[in-house]
C-alpha cells in the first residue's frame, strides 16, 4: 500500500481522523486531526521492535508495549500497526498484499480502540442500528449474532449505525451513539438470506469465511443519534431451547456488570484501564435501559425477535 500524495479527513466515532490512507468513509471538512493515520515501510517497525517483549492475546493479536509507551499490534499474515503513547498517531503496515477492506476493518475497530482507550474513551463491543431516529444496540461477544440481528433490521429499512464498536458521548444532557464504518460482517449464507443474493464482500481474514460487506448509503446512518436502549444477547446455551423471545430489564447491578463485561478491547488490562472501565460502567448503568434478550438461534426466528424488540421499544416511557 503506497503512500498517497494527499491527506484525507474523516469523522469516525465522533473523532476527527486525518489519514494518508484513503478509507471507504465520507470525507469531512478539515478539522484539527485528533488521530493521524499514516502508512510505513517495514524498516521502522523492525527497528522499533528490536528486543521488544511480544504477547499473544486470545483474540489472535500479538502486541507489545514499547519503551516510549507506544503499542505495537500484529495480526499474523494481515497487518502490523503502531499506536503512539498518547493515541494521536497510528502507523499501518499491511502484509502480504491483503485487501484494503480487511486492513480497514482491523484499523477502524481493534486498532482504533487502543487509541480511544489512551484518550480516555471506553468503547463498547456492540452492533447498533438506528430505529426511528434512535440508537438500539446489541451487546455480545464475537459470534453471538449481533450483526445477524442488525441485518434483520436492515431488511425492514432501518439503518446501520456501527458494527462491533460503539462510542457513546454526552452532549446537552443527551447520550449520543456515534457512527462507525459503512460495513457489516456476516457469514455468506446469512448475508444472502438477509441482504439478498446480489450481496458480495471480502473475507475478513484467511482463517474465517466471514465477509466484510460494504453497505450502500441508504442503509447507513451517517449522523449520531440518541441512544435509546441496549440489549444483551444471551448466551447460546441459555437461549437455544427457547420457544419464545424473552426480554428482561436488568437491575443497576446487572447492567453495571454487563457494561463492564462488554467494553471493547480485552488486551489492555493495566490498572489505569480497569479503573476507567469501572468508572464508565458505574456512570452509564442507570442512564439508559439495559435488557437481556433471549431467543432461539435460527434465521427463521429473527422476524419474531425483531417484532419483540420493536414492541418493547414502543412500551418504554418517552
Amino acid at each position: 500500500m503506497g503512500e498517497p500524495s494527499r491527506w484525507h479527513d474523516y469523522c469516525v466515532y465522533g473523532l476527527s481522523l486525518r489519514s494518508r490512507i484513503p478509507l471507504r468513509y465520507p470525507e469531512s471538512a478539515r478539522r484539527a486531526g485528533e488521530i493521524v493515520v499514516v502508512s510505513a515501510s517495514p524498516a521502522p517497525f523492525r527497528k522499533l521492535l528490536n528486543g521488544a517483549f511480544r504477547q499473544t492475546a486470545k483474540s489472535g493479536v500479538e502486541h507489545a508495549r514499547l519503551a516510549d509507551g507506544s503499542t505495537y499490534l500484529r495480526w499474523k499474515g494481515l497487518s502490523e500497526f503502531l499506536v503512539s503513547a498518547d493515541g494521536n498517531r497510528i502507523t499501518c503496515l499491511p502484509l502480504n498484499q491483503v485487501s484494503s477492506e480487511s486492513v480497514h476493518t482491523y484499523l477502524l475497530a481493534q486498532v482504533l480502540s487502543f487509541a480511544l482507550l489512551k484518550k480516555g474513551i471506553e468503547p463498547l463491543h456492540a452492533t447498533v442500528v438506528a430505529v426511528h431516529g434512535q440508537a438500539i444496540g446489541f451487546l455480545a461477544g464475537s459470534g453471538r449474532g449481533k450483526s445477524t440481528l442488525a441485518a434483520s433490521f436492515l431488511q425492514l429499512g432501518h439503518r446501520m449505525l456501527t458494527d462491533d464498536l460503539l462510542v457513546i458521548r454526552e452532549h446537552e444532557d443527551t447520550l449520543w451513539a456515534y457512527p462507525g464504518p459503512a460495513r457489516i460482517k456476516l457469514f455468506p449464507e446469512t448475508a444472502r438470506r438477509l441482504l439478498g443474493d446480489g450481496i458480495s464482500g471480502v473475507r475478513m481474514n484467511p482463517g474465517s469465511p466471514k465477509l466484510v460487506i460494504a453497505l450502500p448509503d441508504h442503509q447507513i446512518q451517517w449522523e449520531p443519534v440518541p441512544l435509546r436502549a441496549l440489549y444483551v444477547v444471551a448466551a447460546l446455551t441459555k437461549a437455544s431451547r427457547l420457544k419464545s423471545v424473552q426480554i428482561q430489564k436488568l437491575s443497576y447491578r446487572q447492567a453495571f456488570l454487563e457494561l463492564l463485561r462488554h467494553t471493547f478491547n480485552t488486551v489492555v488490562a493495566e490498572p489505569w484501564r480497569l479503573q476507567q472501565q469501572f468508572t464508565f460502567a458505574a456512570l452509564h448503568a442507570s442512564r439508559f435501559p439495559v435488557k437481556r434478550l433471549s431467543y432461539a438461534r435460527a434465521l427463521a426466528t429473527l422476524p419474531r425477535v425483531r417484532e419483540a424488540i420493536l414492541a418493547d421499544l414502543a412500551s418504554m416511557p418517552k
